[in-house]
């Protein structure tokens, strides 16, 4: 199809769930302010919100009798609309789909929505995903661009040798992909992502919202509170952090260490902190919302990112702006954000002595010190991760992708 100047290029965001995770929505949010018209396909799991006339929801629902009722309702709708699309998507089901355990009401309502509402683009953001929806590349002659993020390129592929082929079938035919990292880019190069279709766009916060939440005072009171957000999984590295914590004690630091998170903690990590005799100094919290991580923020001394794998921490993003001094791993991404001395402190990663003495030079820092890193590490998030460039920059990436099929 001939663009026009004035045209807005559309682009399908498929996370499988609106609304999505929070640093997908802060994308989306960026993207149709660009002017990028955004077709949001996934199920919709509680009531979505937007003021942006560019944010388009064609949500599946998940109770069964109303999944049928759609499928029913997008069935004729593309029959009328498009017959010998529809002949192609059901054969496309029969052969392929339906082998891979699919009933036609989960992949018909799933799928059908989009053959509706053509895109530009699909926006794929879970790099898992990309096998079932790749079949619409060629039913639609649309392009498919990749967000290469955290596990699903670190790990998983090393863990699932059956992905890790996958991946190099699929990645040399994507048209773009966008990298949260420069690390996770060279990751993704092992499994056939093509360099010069990679455009690296770092994570943006929403810097309005956290305008509430900002820390007045890096003075300790009495203990020194140290945080850490994130699932209970072992890459986020808690194991480690809690052998550092039992460091601390041994020398004689008045601590606390809080891990927040929204899932329930495993045995592994109670039986741990009751081994270690630290049941009187950590806590485990599950939070709802991220309201309550902001204001847990605020009110404690620093942040640990003792993880094992990232991309890039968007908690990490979001405690800089707050202006609670960050500690973090160097693993994956972390060093793109983080310049050790300057606006954080940096350890290498997997290693429990260099934990132990960076959190030890944070609470020896002096107040000037520790007002200075919180200070230059607002600056970096205020400057490099706004939602406005960030959509920006995925703008370009689109752009290219559809005027000159690969990246600059």
């Amino acid at each position: 199809m001939k663009r026009t100047k004035n045209y807005n290029i559309k682009v399908a965001f498929y996370s499988g769930v609106i609304p999505a995770s929070t640093f997908i929505e802060n994308s989306i949010k960026g993207i149709s302010e660009s002017g990028i018209v955004v077709y949001l396909f996934g199920q919709k799991t509680k009531a979505y919100l937007s003021t942006n006339n560019n944010i388009k929801v064609f949500a599946t629902p998940t109770n069964k009798i109303s999944k049928l009722i759609f499928l029913m309702k997008n069935f004729t709708i593309l029959l009328i609309k498009n017959p010998f699309l529809l002949i192609k998507a059901v054969s496309f089901y029969f052969k392929i789909a339906m082998k891979k355990g699919y009933s036609f009401i989960e992949w018909g309502s799933k799928f059908l929505p989009i053959m509706i509402n053509p895109p530009d683009i699909i926006h794929i953001q879970w790099a898992k995903s990309l096998s079932d929806l790749f079949f619409l590349k060629k039913l639609l002659g649309v392009k498919f661009i990749l967000s290469l993020r955290g596990a699903h390129i670190n790990y998983s592929p090393i863990a699932e040798p059956d992905l890790a082929n996958e991946y190099r079938k699929l990645f040399p035919l994507l048209d773009g992909f966008h990298a949260v990292s420069s690390s996770i880019s060279r990751e993704a190069q092992r499994y056939g992502a093509i360099k010069d279709k990679i455009k690296v766009v770092h994570s943006s916060i929403n810097q309005n919202k956290l305008n509430s939440f900002q820390k007045k005072s890096l003075e300790f009171k009495n203990k020194i509170r140290i945080i850490s957000v994130g699932r209970h999984h072992w890459k986020k590295g808690y194991r480690y952090a809690l052998l550092a914590m039992k460091r601390l004690i041994e020398q004689e630091f008045e601590i606390e260490y809080l891990i927040l998170a929204k899932d329930r903690p495993d045995e592994e990590i109670v039986y741990q902190i009751d081994q270690l005799s630290l049941s009187s100094i950590v806590r485990l919290i599950s939070v709802k919302c991220q309201e309550e991580i902001y204001k847990m923020m605020v009110e404690s001394d620093c942040l640990l990112l003792p993880s094992l794998e990232e991309g890039i921490s968007n908690t990490v993003l979001e405690a800089m702006y707050i202006g609670l001094p960050v500690i973090s791993s160097d693993c994956g991404g972390m060093k793109e954000i983080i310049e050790d001395g300057y606006n954080g402190i940096l350890f290498s990663n997997w290693n429990i002595d260099a934990m132990v003495k960076a959190l030890t030079v944070f609470i020896k820092s002096p107040l000037e010190k520790k007002v200075k890193l919180a200070t230059k590490a607002k600056k970096t998030v205020t400057e490099n991760h706004s939602i406005i460039n960030h959509g920006n920059e995925l703008k370009v990436l689109y752009e290219n992708v559809l005027q000159k099929g690969f990246i600059q």
